[in-house]
């Protein structure tokens, strides 16, 4: 090998050995940055949502809610506070805080009512004490919050029976 060639491999070799350093340091604090910066928290955090639902599949969550009510209490709430006791039942990790709010809410209703009414026949009840066509949650014409009557004399639209079956009450 020439005198030239060594010294060439003498500058060059220190020269690729740096540019290699310099593009791994400069690849690792990319990478080290990304993690601070919250890249993998949005790999390990699912990203929330808000919630968008109708009637019907808003009905149906709070069917859920209150069959998850009765699982632990061993009976539906009282008709007076029935939407305060199956609030938390309709939080979902995947919501933004607040959304589970909107379950509350029918068709059409302003944005200080609910629309929805709980049948006094399951008030403080055990399920077995009811029939599967007893009719549990229902849309109303009592728009307020913990609202409860008899579908026969509040109902307008949509209700659902203690087994899940949707049903129209009212005119």
């Amino acid at each position: 090998m020439t005198r030239k060639k060594k010294i060439l491999l003498w500058i060059a070799i220190p020269l690729l050995l740096f540019a290699i350093m310099v593009e791994v340091t400069i690849t690792w604090s990319g990478v080290f940055s990304l993690f601070r910066n919250g890249f993998a928290e949005s790999l390990v955090k699912p990203s929330k949502t808000d919630y968008i639902g109708s009637t019907e599949t808003n009905i149906k969550a709070l069917r859920i809610a209150l069959m998850l009510y009765h699982d632990n209490e061993d009976q539906f709430p009282a008709a007076s506070g029935w939407m305060d006791a199956v609030k938390n039942q309709l939080k979902s990790n995947s919501l933004n805080e607040g959304e589970e709010m909107k379950k509350f809410k029918a068709d059409g209703v302003s944005s200080s009512e609910f629309g929805f009414a709980l049948s006094d026949i399951a008030s403080q009840k055990n399920k077995t004490k009811l029939k599967p066509d007893d009719i549990l949650v229902f849309v109303s014409k009592d728009k307020r919050w913990n609202a409860h009557g008899r579908p026969e004399d509040l109902g307008a639209g949509w209700a659902i029976t203690l087994e899940g079956n949707l049903i129209r009450v009212g005119p």
